[in-house]
């Protein structure tokens, strides 16, 4: 899985039966970039973020965020990225630990940087602007760990879908 973890992002997976089935998405096109200075609670901060900006309908949005940590975090956080439309209904989704599963967020040493890199894949049919969101949740009960202003998504970007 290293190559695929290196040139390709993971989004998703489905067990049937005893095998699992992986999906990556291999971006293409332009990206865009942004420097971010997010802190959520227990000294969490997403420092930066680059993505495919857009997408054709049945396509596929790659992400890549840049991840900090101030101290240790004691909690093993899930990483989410969803895709809403206009009325906030989430279009495309993707949860993992951080790094293809390679770096849970209890594993970070103080200052280190993770890359972190998601897919999002797009349904046939659906065209407009999608908006990407970011947080972290508590894999066991689903709490989402609240920013510094209180909320629970970091309002990423947009991408446009054709």
């Amino acid at each position: 899985m290293g190559w695929l973890d290196a040139h390709l992002y993971p989004a998703g997976g489905e067990w049937q039966k005893d095998m699992l089935y992986l999906a990556f998405v291999a971006p293409t096109g332009d990206w865009m970039s942004a420097a971010r200075d997010d802190g959520f609670e227990g000294g969490i901060r997403l420092t930066g973020a680059r993505w495919t900006p857009q997408a054709q309908q049945g396509d596929a949005v790659a992400l890549e965020l840049s991840w900090s940590a101030e101290g240790p975090v004691p909690t093993s956080y899930k990483v989410f990225v969803h895709a809403v439309d206009d009325t906030g209904r989430v279009i495309a989704q993707h949860d993992g630990v951080p790094a293809a599963g390679e770096r849970p967020t209890n594993s970070w040493a103080p200052g280190e940087a993770i890359t972190d890199r998601h897919g999002l894949l797009l349904p046939a049919g659906w065209s407009g602007t999608l908006h990407i969101r970011v947080g972290l949740y508590e894999p066991e009960s689903g709490r989402r760990v609240r920013l510094a202003d209180g909320g629970d998504a970091v309002d990423l970007c947009g991408v446009a879908v054709q």
